[in-house]
């Protein structure tokens, strides 16, 4: 799903294609690798930002769940300001992330990187596929 915000009394502001349809068609994801049982194709979540937010833009996620939100936003140069409820979910969006990037996540308060939080805390992320780069329909790539 996807909501739009906009500032009261600004105009909505659409950026997609003029003709993009309703119903946006995407690869489906291997449910025998899938980390999360609700997981979104990064492409999904790509399309909508490229229709609706320009680069260094925020988009919001208050399902995390295996961070296909996160993955997008780091592909479409925008802020993701993600939330997730559930402890062993949220190492798996950073995985995917230092996955994705290829940089180390860090605490912001004291600079400890993912791989020593979790060794102390005794937990291990499952692992997963960041190579969904995908370009939205309707981009310079087509």
């Amino acid at each position: 799903w996807a909501y739009y915000g906009w500032r009261e009394g600004a105009a909505h502001v659409y950026l997609g294609p003029n003709n993009a349809v309703d119903v946006w068609e995407v690869k489906k994801l291997n449910h025998t690798e899938m980390v999360h049982l609700t997981e979104k194709p990064i492409e999904l979540a790509l399309r909508a930002m490229h229709y609706s937010s320009r680069e260094g833009e925020n988009v919001l996620d208050l399902f995390g769940g295996s961070g296909s939100t996160l993955a997008a936003a780091e592909q479409a140069k925008r802020n993701a300001f993600l939330m997730e409820l559930d402890p062993l979910y949220c190492d798996v969006i950073v995985k995917r992330w230092e996955e994705l990037t290829g940089r180390e996540a860090t605490l912001e308060g004291d600079g400890r990187s993912f791989a020593v939080v979790a060794r102390e805390r005794g937990t291990q992320a499952q692992g997963s596929d960041a190579d969904e780069s995908i370009e939205p329909e309707g981009s310079a790539a087509e």
